[in-house]
């Protein structure tokens, strides 16, 4: 089994060699560790390490596009687009 922080050591040396020496991984936000942490508590037994590095890949790759559209200005009274 592997642990949380053997995870995140794991995934910020590949990481480290994947950007380059010297470089460190962006850091994780809370939003998504929240995410991992649940997918791990509900379904965790049934993935494998290399599964559970894939997990956090994606849940990274939708955090980036949630960044975007984060950033975008609506507020609670805009119509939908027709």
């Amino acid at each position: 089994m592997i642990t949380r922080r053997d995870f995140f050591v794991t995934t910020a040396v590949a990481g480290v060699a994947a950007t380059g020496v010297g470089q460190a991984p962006p850091p994780v936000p809370p939003e998504a560790l929240a995410r991992y942490e649940w997918i791990l508590r509900k379904w965790g037994a049934n993935f494998t390490d290399e599964q559970k590095v894939d997990i956090m890949r994606m849940i990274m790759d939708n955090e980036r596009s949630l960044v975007t559209m984060r950033a975008f200005p609506l507020s609670n009274g805009t119509e939908p687009a027709k």
